[in-house]
């Protein structure tokens, strides 16, 4: 009965799995636009189809509903579709997530909230770097060696900029 529920859901993901998802310095046009839109919408309407029929104590019916009975859930699965940075699926922060997560009790000893707010500000910055496909310590080297300047403003200090 859900069998072709799915199947569409596996045909989004092998598409998104076979194209790529762009930088995050990415603007514009890309060829998963195209693909996965058009599994989405078939999606969409075979789970609207589904939704339909008297199954509703059935826990993929339960599933189903909930991705439609509260208004914007649908608009945020299908945020991927308007944005080539936006990836279907959040492995790729779960895996950046996963060294603070195994670091977390040394997290802890930070020193004071002072230190421990500067630690995450660095922490986050470094990631971005990373996720960027910048070497982290080259970009925090040639930032922090720049002279303090009013001119310098935060976007031209970004690492997509580097």
């Amino acid at each position: 009965m859900y069998l072709l529920v799915f199947i569409r859901i596996l045909l989004v993901h092998h598409a998104e799995k076979i194209l790529p998802v762009q930088p995050l310095t990415f603007r514009g046009d890309y060829p998963r636009q195209e693909l996965s839109r058009t599994l989405v919408d078939n999606l969409h309407d075979r789970l609207q189809e589904e939704r339909s029929k008297p199954f509703r104590h059935n826990k993929v019916a339960k599933a189903i509903n909930y991705m439609f009975e509260k208004k914007g859930r649908w608009q945020a699965f299908t945020a991927f579709l308007g944005d080539g940075r936006i990836c279907l699926t959040n492995n790729a922060a779960k895996r950046a997530l996963r060294g603070l997560a195994l670091g977390r009790k040394s997290w802890l000893f930070a020193g004071s909230e002072r230190s421990r707010d500067r630690a995450a500000a660095m922490y986050t910055l470094i990631v971005t770097a990373k996720m960027t496909d910048i070497d982290p310590q080259a970009w925090l080297a040639d930032v922090l060696a720049r002279p303090p300047d009013i001119r310098s403003t935060v976007d031209r200090l970004q690492c997509h900029r580097f």
